[in-house]
């Protein structure tokens, strides 16, 4: 299926933020296959909050000692099954058709190896940010790419 997609999400003391990230991906319009979390070396109980979203997402949580993002993002990437992959990063979260719509571009352009995004960053919490400007996002967090691009 074109729509089958997996979210890697590297994640280092991310105990604070992992729940809004996570939520934002059980809030998609179009639901990811999967969802891996790579828990490199938290001291805090970022692998437990994750696991919480287990009853919403099909969700692998997978902790290893700290070798920093990088190396989390690589073990993630090697458990991916679906044709497209996804990045979010602990802290960051999206907005409910982000994958839908880059889904609907990749597929529109065969051509494409992967499609970023645009980003608006903000402070404070989830449920009232304090916005800053939105600008393009040339990162992994808003970064859909075909599996065998990756």
């Amino acid at each position: 299926m074109a729509d089958r997609y997996s979210v890697v999400i590297p994640a280092f003391d991310a105990a604070a933020t992992i729940g809004d990230a996570l939520q934002s991906i059980a809030a998609q319009t179009v639901a990811p296959a999967q969802v891996i979390v790579v828990d490199d070396g938290s001291t805090d109980d970022t692998a437990g909050r994750a696991r919480a979203f287990a009853d919403q997402l099909d969700l692998v949580v997978i902790r290893q000692a700290n070798a920093g993002c990088g190396a989390a993002t690589n073990v993630g990437i090697d458990l991916v099954a679906t044709p497209f992959l996804a990045f979010l990063d602990a802290d960051d979260v999206w907005l409910a058709d982000k994958a839908e719509r880059q889904l609907a571009l990749l597929a529109s352009r065969p051509d494409l190896a992967g499609v970023c995004g645009q980003c608006r960053t903000f402070r404070g919490s989830v449920a009232a940010p304090a916005f800053r400007s939105v600008m393009d996002l040339w990162g992994r967090t808003s970064l859909t790419i075909r599996t065998d691009a990756a």
